[in-house]
């Protein structure tokens, strides 16, 4: 049931991560405003999304009932159930709670996330302009005497 629970929380900070820029780009189609807001909710939600999977990790384990304070495998496991050690074991010793912790994980997570975020806000924009520019040419075009050079 936490388990449950934890990966809800973790989808929802995902799901804003992503949705979260276009969001912001279509309600404020002006470049710097929507180009700003977006960067600061994507650098907000990374470092919240980083800290909550390494937090996420730790519940879950103490959910499971592992003591993190024990010397060997046997003191921290002394808590668990049975049925639970096998996965328990799994996750104390995962690649994702093992080695470099959540801060340098943010910073390399922002190098992927930012540019995809001013990447998706870049993009209407863009189509916005082609579109106005279009527009415009349209317009002179019909207004224009014949004969008459543009």
């Amino acid at each position: 049931m936490v388990e449950v629970l934890l990966d809800a929380v973790t989808l929802l900070l995902l799901l804003g991560l992503v949705a979260g820029p276009v969001w912001l780009c279509v309600r404020q189609p002006d470049f710097p405003s929507g180009f700003t807001w977006s960067f600061v909710v994507v650098v907000g939600l990374t470092i919240l999304f980083s800290w909550w999977r390494d937090y996420a990790l730790g519940l879950e384990l103490f959910a499971m009932g592992v003591d993190l304070d024990g010397f060997t495998t046997d003191e921290r496991m002394r808590g668990v159930a049975p049925h639970l050690r096998d996965h328990a074991e799994r996750v104390v010793f995962s690649p994702e709670r093992l080695g470099v912790g959540w801060p340098i994980k943010t910073g390399f997570a922002l190098f992927d996330s930012v540019p995809a975020a001013m990447a998706v806000c870049s993009i209407p924009w863009m189509v916005r302009m082609v579109l106005r520019r279009r527009r415009g040419v349209e317009i002179t075009q019909k207004t224009a005497p014949e004969g008459a050079a543009l």
